[in-house]
């Protein structure tokens, strides 16, 4: 895994993009995604992952882990419904601690 973020400016996420490469490339429409970059989330990925109903202390679902998957990499729930589990295992470690201050509380 690597992190590819540059600088934060004051008030930004300290990350920008994060890539993981896959331990198992996934065969996606003619074409094999060896890797996925999470991204700062948008307003459309934060709704999403709102909507997975997250519950602060306890672990998540794999559908919730699938879905947050899916919301800060822009990769169709579909793919990463394909991902092996080691590869869903470590995006979901790496996405916990970029979940972190990603809500808009105080907004």
């Amino acid at each position: 895994m690597e992190n590819q973020s540059q600088p934060a400016a004051a008030g930004t996420p300290k990350w920008e993009e994060f890539t993981h490469p896959l331990l198992y490339p996934v065969p996606t429409e003619g074409q094999t995604l060896a890797s996925v970059t999470f991204r700062e989330p948008d307003g459309e990925a934060l709704e999403a992952i709102d909507n997975l109903n997250l519950d602060p202390g306890k672990p998540m679902r794999v559908s919730q882990v699938l879905g947050i998957i899916a919301a800060l990499s822009g990769i169709p729930i579909d793919t990463v419904r394909k991902f092996h589990a080691r590869d869903i295992r470590a995006l979901g470690e790496a996405a916990s601690p970029l979940l972190e201050g990603a809500g808009t509380e105080g907004a």
